[in-house]
């Protein structure tokens, strides 16, 4: 064991709270000493940043939650901000535990509601942190900085990639550091150039420094020993050049992060190209099949290189709802629904967490592609990675031919070559085809909203984009290559050309060569024009702007949530009564009657329909006979107009006897009505009414049976009246 007294400094520390920050007699364990000697981090410079060894509950600070302090012996580290003041800790257990994820806890931190989130800095740097103007080293990780004080250079450090800010504000420690003309090195762990949470957290980083007016270099760590997410201090005590790392400072570009893992995980590489393969060769004979298709296509462009994650049974993936229909440029989330099932029903993908809400990112596991079209699946998991291309892989069916991942990967691109999947780069080029849609014209009629016009805008759409994508990957195909492959079984060859083919004739994207479709030689720049005669990227400019403003709003409420503010529930309506019941249904009424009204005015002109609604626009009835007149006039027929007055129009004779009018029918209210009687099942004896020894009653001539009568007439059924009885004839 080693004690620890309390923080040393060779500067002038402000703050009284630094001092004693260790509990009485704490110390510093061998193997905890050991552990930060491996990350360049001395026994002098832990010592005077105050880390010790926590043996039991009582000797962890108490902003760790009761079921943190169950983990012991651990090493505690503390944070000191810039501001010289406030303190935070970080705890590293001997027994790590494990996230939701899955993933183990390096090094665990307080609850956001016990601790704050602070910057870092060693005691030893605070002075020249806060005042100096020489170089100055933001680095992601306690122990990276800790790692640069023992060299007497000034850094500051937090604690993930996303602990430099909280709720999207830079932290107010930032506010104690000196940014003001200086040269900042922003140093993030090795995986910077293959994670796009770390990427973009960069890059926000170097935005805020900048307009602190800081001079900001990003410098790219090195993987040590294989280690992906190696830090500096891993570098450091590697025995790396401190100084190779600030000759290769650049600016901070963004990279591409899904480029970057292709690059380096060559079994990523080669599940991308066999899936794209599988997609490409699907049949899509309806418009949810080519939607799928599409999604496919995105998924494996752009969030499996992001962010896939290789499993025993696929790459599984987490986009959201939004992130696809913006991806795709479909306008409806039902149609990405669709879409996703097609996939999972083809065995292309697998739903393994239903969305909990249209907004809502879920996971979804993209099936190992098939070998070479046989029923079975190739187990990417298997493989080895780069440098491992001597290891074979085993398929599910063990009847199969094992051969390594190197002969896999030239299989793929033998049948390439061979043509069995044409490739070409321009297919690429084929930009996303927004589906037709209806635009209709609005105004204000009675109080209400109104459509008054409508415009229809037709374009290709998914099926015609898939077609064409097709035609140009292959440099052209024949007709009936074409139907077999996007056409149904009952679709004839004339109706697909006339529906799919003839479309893209006419606009010059394809030439007919006989029975085969080629791309046009300037088919780009016609693709463009049809694009731009329907406004296609005016519609994808708004879709993004309105997910982007999403995105913002729903951020922002979890910044509330988290910020304890109260984020007030929309009012739970009230039930609506009869007579709103009677009002809404009347107004609905009255908005379909006017708009099926424009409809016909646009689209025939004067019907019987349209005339009566000019004649009693402004009054409440019209005599019969004049409206016949005016009708006949303009050259209608009167049994038109008669069979024209229905709701919400009606004819009514005055005083019973007088002229007939039509008029419009109003709200009128609901006929009172009495309570129904009570039925008497079985009287009392008491009130049953006298009977004659015959069981019959003699009133005014005639006999009527009582109530309880039980003769052969009453207790025979009842003749309907429209029965006749059989004669036997």
């Amino acid at each position: 064991m080693i004690t620890s007294s309390s923080p040393g400094r060779r500067g002038a520390t402000r703050g009284a709270s630094w001092r004693n920050l260790s509990p009485s007699g704490a110390i510093l364990a061998e193997r905890h000493a050991a552990y930060l000697e491996e990350r360049g981090v001395t026994f002098e410079v832990a010592r005077a940043a105050g880390y010790w060894t926590a043996g039991k509950p009582s000797e962890i600070p108490p902003m760790f939650s009761e079921w943190q302090r169950r983990r012991y012996p651990t090493l505690i580290a503390p944070h000191y901000s810039p501001d010289g003041e406030t303190v935070s800790w970080q705890k590293h257990d001997d027994r790590p535990g494990r996230d939701r994820k899955g993933e183990l806890v390096k090094w665990a931190s307080p609850p956001a509601d016990k601790a704050r989130t602070v910057l870092s800095v060693h005691p030893w740097m605070l002075e020249e942190v806060r005042s100096g103007v020489g170089p100055l080293w933001a680095c992601e990780g306690l122990t990276r900085g800790h790692a640069l004080a023992g060299l007497g250079i000034a850094a500051v450090t937090y604690a993930g990639c996303y602990s430099w800010q909280k709720d999207g504000e830079p932290l107010a420690c930032w506010g104690h550091v000196n940014l003001a003309g200086r040269l900042v090195y922003d140093v993030p762990d090795a995986d910077a150039r293959t994670n796009w949470q770390v990427q973009d957290m960069q890059a926000a980083r170097v935005r805020y420094l900048e307009s602190r007016g800081a001079r900001v270099l990003a410098v790219s760590v090195p993987e040590v020993n294989g280690d992906e997410h190696a830090g500096l201090d891993d570098y450091l005590a590697a025995g790396g050049d401190l100084e190779a790392l600030i000759r290769d400072a650049r600016p901070f570009v963004p990279v591409d992060v899904g480029r970057e893992r292709l690059k380096r995980d060559e079994r990523l590489r080669v599940f991308v190209a066999a899936k794209m393969r599988e997609v490409e060769e699907l049949q899509a004979p309806t418009g949810p099949a080519c939607n799928g298709i599409k999604l496919a296509r995105w998924m494996l462009e752009n969030p499996t290189p992001a962010h896939g994650k290789l499993k025993p049974r696929g790459v599984e993936i987490h986009p959201s709802f939004p992130q696809m229909a913006e991806g795709v440029r479909i306008g409806s989330y039902q149609t990405v629904s669709k879409g996703l099932d097609w996939l999972e029903a083809t065995g292309i993908l697998e739903i393994k967490k239903a969305p909990r809400g249209s907004r809502l990112a879920s996971r979804y596991l993209l099936l190992n592609p098939w070998g070479g079209g046989s029923a079975k699946s190739v187990n990417i998991e298997a493989v080895g990675g780069a440098g491992k291309e001597g290891q074979e892989y085993r398929g599910e069916n063990s009847a199969r031919e094992e051969s390594p991942l190197s002969q896999w990967d030239s299989s793929l691109r033998l049948h390439s070559a061979r043509g069995v999947v044409k490739t070409s780069d321009r297919a690429e080029k084929v930009p996303a085809l927004r589906n037709s849609k209806l635009v209709h014209t609005y105004a204000m009629r009675e109080g209400r909203k109104v459509v008054v016009h409508s415009d229809y805008f037709k374009r290709h759409g998914s099926r015609c984009e898939e077609i064409f994508r097709y035609i140009v990957r292959m440099g052209g195909a024949d007709e009936g290559e074409l139907l077999d492959k996007y056409g149904s079984e009952l679709t004839r060859l004339r109706a697909f050309r006339r529906r799919y083919l003839k479309g893209m004739l006419d606009d010059g994207m394809c030439v007919r060569d006989g029975s085969r479709i080629l791309p046009a030689a300037d088919w780009p720049a016609a693709l463009e024009r049809v694009r731009a005669r329907t406004n296609e990227d005016e519609d994808n400019r708004r879709q993004s702007e309105k997910y982007a403003e999403r995105r913002r709003n729903y951020r922002g409420r979890l910044a509330g949530e988290k910020r304890g503010e109260i984020v007030e529930a929309e009012p739970t309506p009230e039930l609506a009564g009869p007579e709103k019941v009677r009002e809404i249904v009347e107004a609905a009424e009255k908005r379909d009657h006017a708009a099926r009204v424009e409809e016909q005015r646009s689209k025939v002109g004067m019907t019987p329909e349209v005339f009566l609604a000019d004649a009693l626009q402004d009054v409440s009835g019209f005599g019969w006979r004049e409206l016949r007149a005016l009708w006949t006039a303009k050259g209608g027929k009167p049994e038109h107009l008669r069979r024209a007055v229905k709701p919400p129009y009606r004819f009514r004779r005055e005083g019973g006897d007088g002229p007939l009018y039509v008029e419009r029918i109003g709200a009128a209210p609901e006929p009172e009505r009495e309570p129904a009687p009570v039925a008497v099942l079985r009287e009392p004896e008491n009130l049953r009414k006298p009977e004659t020894e015959h069981g019959l009653e003699k009133v005014d001539g005639i006999h009527h049976h009582a109530p309880l009568c039980e003769c052969e007439w009453c207790e025979a059924p009842v003749q309907p009246r429209y029965a006749r009885a059989w004669s036997g004839a």
